[in-house]
């Protein structure tokens, strides 16, 4: 699944050309956003359709660096396949809980339902970790803390 839009962003070549990638490759990728398979879902409905599907697509051009959707991704317990930048690399584990768009064995990987199941576990095992909102208000306190010294 791909949520985003795909019609006029600035990333939307690049996304519409990975997309086209992965369905040659035999893959079946629903899309969910502006010109989009689907419209723009939010809540409830947004989190009924990822819920059915097993891989992520997350593409990014060179300006962004660190989206929220890997984390929903990864949350929902889907393999998330991602442009990868050293901003996520900070945040989960390249090739262990998340896979790289670019990663060699990509098309072995994402038709192998036990590999993709073991890299999305190991992804959502990791979100719940590190990347909760508990866990961000820690961080911000400890920081807080640090600078009141």
């Amino acid at each position: 699944i791909f949520f985003g839009n795909i019609s006029n962003h600035p990333d939307a070549p690049l996304r519409r050309t990975e997309i086209k990638r992965i369905r040659d490759m035999g893959l079946s990728v629903l899309t969910v956003g502006h010109g989009g398979d689907i419209g723009h879902l939010e809540g409830k409905k947004a989190l009924s359709v990822m819920s059915k599907a097993r891989i992520g697509i997350n593409v990014m051009g060179p300006a962004s660096t660190l989206p929220h959707r890997i984390f929903e991704y990864s949350a929902a317990n889907l393999c998330v396949l991602t442009t990868v930048t050293k901003e996520i690399s900070a945040c989960f584990d390249p090739g262990s809980e998340l896979l790289s768009i670019n990663h060699p064995e990509l098309s072995a990987v994402l038709f192998d339902k036990n590999l993709c199941r073991e890299v999305a576990e190991r992804g959502r095992a990791r979100c719940l970790k590190d990347h909760t909102i508990g866990r961000r208000v820690e961080t911000i306190l400890s920081v807080l803390r640090q600078l009141a010294l």
